[in-house]
């Protein structure tokens, strides 16, 4: 929800980094080819930048993939707009 607090009359932020990531996290399978795949692709990333880089950019959220990891939306959910109501009145 912190990241669908934003202005949604305004672009969202733009994390390209994430798009690399996305179909490592957004695999849906436990096991077989394309899981061994995504976490070959995951390994290689944490080897080359380090684990704490990778999840910089997935903590970032991103607004494009809505099955993906922090997804923020595509407007203001129900939460948001409950609270700004309440704090309107």
């Amino acid at each position: 929800l912190n990241r669908n607090y934003l202005d949604f009359n305004q672009p969202p932020p733009d994390n390209q980094a994430y798009e690399a990531l996305h179909r490592i996290y957004a695999c849906d399978q436990l096991r077989g080819p394309q899981r061994e795949q995504a976490d070959a692709l995951l390994n290689e990333r944490v080897q080359r930048e380090g684990w704490s880089a990778v999840m910089s950019i997935v903590e970032g959220g991103q607004y494009r993939h809505p099955d993906g990891l922090f997804y923020g939306g595509d407007g203001a959910s129900w939460s948001n707009r409950t609270l700004h109501r309440i704090l309107q009145e």
